[in-house]
């Protein structure tokens, strides 16, 4: 999923202006200090992630992680 696409496109149908990244409309970001090199993880908002269960948007995929 392009996060930065997609939420542009629900801000627009929402008719919703968002001042900086609009990808925090869909996610939120955490730093785990066992990720290689610090990366940042981008987490989808379990509100979005409820949204796409039940469009079955990815019913065929194996394995899902869900983070909290």
């Amino acid at each position: 999923m392009q996060y930065g696409l997609f939420a542009g496109k629900l801000a627009e149908a929402m008719g919703i202006e968002v001042e900086g990244e609009l990808v925090y409309l869909l996610s939120t970001f955490r730093r785990d200090a066992e990720v290689a090199n610090g990366e940042v993880q981008l987490v989808m908002r379990p509100e979005l992630r409820a949204a796409v269960d039940e469009l079955g948007w990815f019913a065929g995929t194996s394995e899902v992680v869900a983070l909290q």
